[in-house]
């Protein structure tokens, strides 16, 4: 009869103790998704020679991004350094560092129209083994092309698994790179 009594406190406790205001796996509070209004990519020759550089930027007005920047060159592999803000903000909100502090729910995709002259790696993975993004390097092959690079930002929290069809576009752009 005490372990009726036991099995019946426990149940109660545990029925009382999973209401909805205290769910038992609760969803990750949602983090700002804020879109991002620069992108910078500075492309460093990881042998020696001529940094690049891309720069994106939303205008306001005219409600699209302009972009300007830098030629890279065949044969060489970069190390590339991303910056996201959203200048809209007051002060500009570093968006590399929420992506970050949250490297489970983000991942940044580079994807290129012509993944022979132009391809990304990443040189990081989040708790997953899942790849973040914001550290990667670039390589280019032999030959001037003029491939379009995309770069997609994804929120996924709790679903991120790689995929660039998993969660939530916050961010995209698209850029054609010049290899001269």
């Amino acid at each position: 009869m005490k372990n009726t009594y036991a099995l019946l406190a426990l149940s109660i406790f545990l029925l009382l103790g999973c209401s909805k205001d205290n769910p038992v796996n609760p969803e990750p509070e949602p983090v700002d998704t804020q879109i991002a209004t620069y992108v910078r990519l500075d492309f460093v020759p990881i042998d020696g020679g001529m940094p690049a550089y891309i720069d994106i930027a939303y205008d306001k007005k005219a409600g699209t991004y302009s972009s300007s920047g830098s030629s890279l060159r065949p044969d060489k592999t970069y190390s590339v350094n991303l910056t996201l803000e959203d200048r809209r903000q007051n002060p500009v909100k570093n968006i590399k560092n929420e992506i970050a502090a949250h490297p489970n729910d983000y991942q940044v995709f580079y994807t290129v129209s012509d993944a022979t002259k132009l391809s990304f790696s990443y040189n990081d993975i989040d708790g997953k083994g899942f790849p973040i993004g914001i550290s990667t390097k670039a390589t280019t092959s032999a030959g001037s092309s003029n491939p379009t690079l995309k770069i997609l930002i994804k929120y996924a929290p709790g679903k991120k698994d790689g995929n660039i069809n998993t969660g939530t576009t916050v961010f995209e752009t698209i850029k054609v790179m010049s290899i001269l």
